[in-house]
């Protein structure tokens, strides 16, 4: 009796040691995709427990293997998360390491949108300075890859900071810029128009505000008309 409960003992550890065997031959690059597959699922379902907890184990086998690519990308979607829970001291955090290993990896469209959050960080706290510098790198990045929606985006944030801090001839001079590339945005370049007639009011030259405010109405009159066709 002795010897079939030995033999049976040695069946169930030999399966126990094949099924760990058989568990670690799997990759780790292969693991960490399926985790991070998985918690992208999650995210969508907006269980940020759960994908953050696929996310963080995804993590050290990226460091594993060295992939300095895939772990910039997972640590800017860490921060995405943290940002989206409004934990942004951590979402902060992930974003500056995220920053190295992209620019490392020449991922420089999420350099550019990692600056960018980051700046939408330090808005948030209102710290000015870094929200301006943040945007201002940004915006270089942006230039270089020829976003144009970004860079309007990074033009209208600076143009408010330097409002706000009462440097009223670098605010009228972003908001010009973001003004240039609005294209055919009418609601941004009419926003603007009128941001123009606020600005150049503050700064006492009420004959060009005048005309501001001339360019704002009838730029308000061709916004009106496409939905007076519907």
């Amino acid at each position: 009796m002795w010897r079939i409960l030995l033999c049976f003992y040695c069946f169930i550890q030999f399966d126990l040691a094949f099924a760990q065997v058989n568990s670690n031959a799997t990759p780790a690059a292969d693991r960490a995709a399926n985790l991070i597959e998985a918690g992208q699922a999650f995210l969508q379902k907006r269980d940020y427990v759960n994908a953050l907890k696929n996310f963080e184990q995804a993590k050290p086998l990226l460091e594993q293997q060295n992939d300095e690519y895939r772990l910039g990308r997972l640590l800017k979607q860490i921060g995405d998360l943290y940002s989206a829970r409004t934990y942004f001291r951590q979402s902060a955090e992930h974003y500056r390491d995220a920053i190295i290993l992209l620019r490392k990896t020449g991922q420089q469209e999420l350099v550019g949108d990692c600056l960018e959050s980051l700046a939408n960080i330090n808005v948030n706290f209102g710290y000015s300075a870094q929200a301006i510098g943040n945007y201002t790198r940004a915006l270089a990045v942006k230039d270089r890859l020829n976003d144009t929606k970004g860079m309007m985006q990074c033009q209208l944030m600076l143009s408010k900071l330097y409002f706000s801090d009462k440097n009223y001839e670098l605010a009228l001079s972003h908001n010009r810029e973001a003004q240039q590339l609005a294209g055919n945005d009418w609601a941004t370049e009419t926003s603007t128009a009128i941001q123009d007639v606020v600005i150049l009011t503050f700064l006492d030259k009420i004959g060009e505000a005048e005309q501001a405010l001339k360019k704002s109405r009838t730029l308000g009159r061709q916004t009106k008309q496409p939905h007076q066709l519907n």
